[in-house]
């Protein structure tokens, strides 16, 4: 348990706040078939949390071919448009089930609450959502050098909301994630499958029932 003195809550957004996960697998696959590859669900958990240049960084090693900067640079492109048009019609009723209360009584118990995506596209999505004004910190692709499974951007967030990172726990989806939140030992929190976030302190498959009494003391 989390001690229940300033404690921040530090969320991902796909696929945890929204299934936007779903989209981001059917953008690459579009674009993984363009240079040959087919792309597989298990597969795409290890792209889970990471950014788009490392992504296909990624997938050009597991395709076993090489692309000049050009071609790296048009899909890049064709990834992120194609996903942009998927997410072109999210809105408040695409918030996943339980979350808006489980934010919300975490606010009224005096826990910060943050975000960190790899997302560049996460404040546009948290605007769609309607829901941004929820967070005090948001930490996006567009702050941090290193991405997941680096800390460094759930360190800015224990840092901007002024939190030790041992009384920080984190909500992922992704491998990439939970390893990241692990190397600072923030309090992890798998939402999906326990198969693959065995590395998590413990795994939901949602907020549809969880209440923070079930993660921290308050």
């Amino acid at each position: 348990m989390i001690n229940k003195l300033n404690r921040a809550f530090i969320f991902d957004l796909d696929g945890v706040i929204t299934e936007t996960s779903e989209y981001h697998f059917m953008a690459w696959k579009t674009v993984c078939k363009k240079i040959g590859y087919d792309l597989t669900r298990k597969k795409n958990e290890e792209l889970k949390g990471v950014n788009r240049n490392k992504c296909l960084d990624m997938i050009m090693k597991w395709a076993k071919i090489r692309l000049t900067e050009k071609e790296i640079e048009s899909l890049l492109e064709a990834k992120n448009n194609i996903y942009i048009d998927y997410i072109k019609d999210l809105n408040e009723n695409d918030v996943c089930e339980g979350v808006l209360n489980f934010i919300n009584d975490a606010i009224k118990n005096n826990i910060k609450i943050a975000l960190y995506s790899a997302s560049r596209n996460a404040k546009r999505i948290l605007c769609q959502l309607k829901i941004i004004d929820l967070f005090t910190v948001i930490i996006d692709g567009n702050n941090v050098t290193n991405v997941k499974p680096d800390p460094e951007g759930f360190k800015i967030a224990a840092d901007l909301t002024k939190t030790n990172t041992k009384d920080c726990v984190v909500f992922e989806d992704s491998i990439s994630g939970i390893e990241g939140a692990n190397k600072l030992n923030m309090y992890t929190v798998g939402i999906g499958s326990r198969d693959v976030l065995k590395n998590a302190d413990v795994v939901y498959k949602g907020f549809k029932n969880l209440k923070i009494k079930d993660i921290i003391n308050v």
